[in-house]
């Protein structure tokens, strides 16, 4: 399986709600993104039915103006064969905007290649759920407070 689909199969553990929806977005390049897309339609079908799940999937792309130098082995700017500056997209900080736009309190960041092997599954998906629940108890007294604040509680 390529890591795009084990993120998918992670989530449907980790994030699927009540009615069986597991809600993911993807941030890719913009001249993969196409090729993610027909991933997605073509695995679809077959790991909804597997896993009794529907997935409701997101794509944006990281803006170009988050892109950091790369750098060589000694720590010098990387330039190319042209001599012109090397720029990589910048890391998980740089997708707060994209993460901003969307319509979720709570967010798992992981990079594409963090993805864990079926033999150890179970341990991730556990702690995720976990961390999550709290998370979402946290938010709960947050917004409690908040609302006792605002009534002059």
């Amino acid at each position: 399986r390529t890591a795009f689909e084990e993120h998918l199969v992670e989530s449907a553990g980790t994030v699927r709600d009540a009615g069986s929806t597991a809600r993911i977005h993807f941030t890719v390049s913009p001249q993969h993104r196409a090729a993610f897309e027909r991933t997605l339609e073509r695995l679809r079908p077959t790991l909804q039915a597997r896993l009794g799940v529907r997935f409701e999937v997101g794509f944006s792309e990281q803006s170009p103006s988050t892109d950091t130098i790369a750098i060589d082995g000694d720590g010098a700017p990387f330039r190319d064969a042209e001599g012109r500056l090397l720029f990589r997209p910048g890391g998980h900080g740089s997708l707060i905007g994209n993460v901003a736009g969307l319509d979720a309190d709570l967010v798992y960041v992981k990079n594409i290649d963090n993805i864990v092997p079926d033999h150890r599954r179970a341990v991730c998906v556990e702690w995720k759920r976990i961390t999550g629940g709290l998370l979402t108890v946290i938010e709960r007294r947050v917004h409690s407070v908040l609302g006792d604040l605002d009534r002059g509680g």
